[in-house]
């Protein structure tokens, strides 16, 4: 346990890979707590299986990790995260815009599944090539931090999806990846913060 708070205390890239991977998780937390209370409203009308049903398109995020490895080394694991960062915000701009059709969820769903996705993995693979040998405690550090912003999202999404409805939610989703691309863009580009990180 020692360890552990001596690695976030010197490893400045764990910090903000941690950071990170809270606010996408808490981002994506806020759309799938949400997503079966809309879909109970109108124009839908639906319940938890079509939930169910719109979750397979996620399987395309998941798709999408395993291209990451093919993607040139020249092109910087920052670079990625930006770029993922960026379609997890799209995703929430079209679930504003059509969000009211199955077409713009699922088209919503697969970009923010995709850039989540992508940023876990470039996430971990920055924490991971920092010190191999501790590959176990740095995971534990940076999954913790991983769901508790899942948690947040969770508990955000349905505080605003009661006062403010389908906007509220819109807005907070975009609100936590904003979060973590701020971070990123502020601090990545600091030495201290590159350590093996492009």
């Amino acid at each position: 346990m020692g360890s552990i708070f001596h690695y976030v205390k010197t490893l400045p890239s764990l910090r903000l890979a941690s950071i990170r991977g809270a606010f996408g998780l808490g981002s994506f937390s806020v759309f799938w707590t949400i997503l079966t209370f809309r879909l109970e409203q109108p124009p839908f009308m639906q319940g938890s299986e079509v939930a169910g049903l719109l979750s397979l398109f996620g399987i395309a995020g998941a798709l999408c990790t395993s291209f990451i490895g093919y993607i040139p080394a020249s092109v910087s694991k920052n670079t990625i995260i930006t770029i993922a960062s960026l379609l997890m915000i799209i995703s929430w701009v079209i679930f504003g815009i059509a969000g009211a059709t199955y077409i713009g969820l699922i088209i919503g769903i697969i970009l923010l599944d995709m850039g989540l996705q992508s940023v876990h993995v470039c996430n971990q693979s920055i924490v991971f090539s920092s010190h191999p040998e501790a590959s176990n405690r740095l995971n534990t550090i940076y999954m913790v931090s991983y769901f508790i912003g899942g948690s947040l999202g969770t508990l955000i999404g349905g505080k605003v999806w009661g006062i403010y409805g389908w906007i509220g939610v819109v807005i907070a989703g975009i609100l936590f990846v904003l979060g973590g691309l701020i971070s990123h863009l502020i601090f990545s580009g600091k030495k201290k913060y590159q350590a093996k990180a492009s």
